[in-house]
């Protein structure tokens, strides 16, 4: 991802011990199920990205769907992606809100993925499923 998305370098920082997430955090069913987080930015180009998985028969999915749609998550068919229930949420930035956001969350082959992508104003990225294929595909790669 670092030669793909700019990013100067991205290191594995691991969480401290003491770390305990809280339940109204995103990460929380990924962490407590033994699955992994990655943040990555690019702050010169105000891009970011939240990356989880977590091994799910689709009960962690499942109990975290109303929750999602309640935030606006819709069904939807993110292209190449083999999963039977997707879901995502794009924001536009807005004067209220300059920051954009595109995120999607699926299980795929037994692997419960949340990819949340954020760009500012003058990030030069657009919240589309083209956009966003390399990620998923890496991602996906990375779960497996």
């Amino acid at each position: 991802m670092n030669s793909d998305y700019g990013f100067k370098q991205l290191t594995y920082i691991p969480a401290p011990d003491d770390y305990v997430p809280t339940p109204d955090l995103p990460i929380y069913p990924v962490l407590v199920n033994g699955g992994a987080v990655c943040v990555a930015a690019n702050n010169e180009e105000q891009f970011g990205m939240y990356m989880f998985w977590t091994e799910d028969d689709g009960a962690i999915f499942d109990s975290q769907v109303a929750g999602w749609e309640t935030a606006g998550y819709t069904a939807t068919q993110i292209p190449g992606v083999n999963s039977d229930r997707q879901l995502v949420l794009i924001k536009e930035p807005s004067e209220a809100a300059p920051d954009g956001l595109v995120s999607m969350t699926f299980v795929n082959n037994g692997i419960w993925i949340r990819i949340d992508a954020f760009w500012g104003p003058e990030a030069n990225f657009s919240p589309s499923f083209e956009s966003m294929k390399p990620i998923i595909n890496k991602v996906i790669a990375a779960a497996g």
